[in-house]
């Protein structure tokens, strides 16, 4: 896959934080270590979608900085 054809992903900063926050919630009532891991891996989808829509951002933004929708 091409650069170009990765989908950019606007990341609202809010709806981050509140995902994060209820995963710690989550982790903080867990019962086991499964639900613990669990949790790790939502939060690592969350990590990975805030760090490719960062990075192609910063990707695009650097081929065209006089683009305002980077």
């Amino acid at each position: 896959m091409k650069v170009s054809e990765i989908p950019y992903e606007h990341i609202a900063l809010d709806e981050i934080r509140s995902a994060i926050e209820a995963i710690v919630k989550k982790i903080r009532a867990a019962n086991s270590a499964d639900e613990v891991l669990a949790c790790r891996e939502e939060y690592l989808k969350i990590s990975t979608r805030v760090k490719t829509a960062h990075t192609l951002s910063y990707i695009r933004y650097t081929l065209n900085t006089a683009d305002p929708f980077y």
